[in-house]
Parts: structure tokens; C-alpha cells; sequence
């Protein structure tokens, strides 16, 4: 993995942790507020972990359903403009950018799956 996009996703996993924006957040963050970076930020890297035992990943994060998300999204990518150099918006699903190798798919999702440690919040309701 080239040196930027590692930059970008260690940016990515520290604000998963700090909620700062450093370098590549920073105008996103000023423009949709840090509510919102958090949760779009935490699916894009929920979507590359390994969370489910004998399941394939997704090549693409379906968002075909979720007017809302495509909606965030939308603004997301055209605001967080260097995440273009590893993924791709396209209305309906978030997929890899054209120039990323199937290798370097492979080690991007080992590196985030290795670094990121997602939330896990178990609420109970009384019966």
C-alpha cells in the first residue's frame, strides 16, 4: 500500500478513536459535523473488517436501499475529496477506485482489519 493511502486510512481509524480531524478529515468534519464523519467514517471501515466467520466480503457496500446514506454519502465523497484515491461513490454502492490492484484491495482490508477495533454497543431493553 502506496504511503498516502496509509495516511489516509490511519487518519481514518484515528478518528474512529479521537473524533479529530487531522489533514484529509478536517473539511468534511467542518462541513457535516463530527456526528456524521464518526458514522459514515465507522461503516466504510466496519465494511472491511472480517466480522463474520466463513462469509466473503462484499466487493461493493450496497447502499441501494438507504436513500439516506447515499445521501451522506454523496456529500462525504465530494468534501473528503483524497478518499477518491481508494474508493469509489457510485449513488447505489461504494466500491474500490479504479486504480487499486486486487493485491492492494487484499492489503488495505488486512491493514484496516488489523488496526481498526470497531464498537460494539449491546443495549438491553427491560421485557
Amino acid at each position: 500500500m502506496n504511503l498516502e493511502i496509509k495516511e489516509i486510512i490511519d487518519e481514518m481509524i484515528e478518528f474512529s478513536k479521537t473524533r479529530e480531524p487531522k489533514k484529509h478529515m478536517k473539511d468534511v468534519v467542518d462541513k457535516y459535523g463530527q456526528a456524521t464523519v464518526y458514522s459514515l467514517n465507522g461503516k466504510l471501515l466496519l465494511w472491511h473488517k472480517l466480522v463474520f466467520l466463513e462469509q466473503e466480503l462484499s466487493e461493493k457496500y450496497n447502499l441501494s436501499e438507504h436513500k439516506t446514506l447515499q445521501e451522506q454519502f454523496d456529500g462525504f465523497f465530494k468534501v473528503f475529496i483524497t478518499i477518491g484515491r481508494i474508493f469509489s461513490f457510485n449513488k447505489t454502492y461504494i466500491g474500490w477506485a479504479n486504480n487499486i490492484s486486487k493485491n492492494e484491495q487484499e492489503e488495505i482490508r488486512n491493514y484496516i482489519h488489523e488496526n481498526y477495533k470497531a464498537q460494539v454497543r449491546i443495549r438491553r431493553h427491560k421485557t
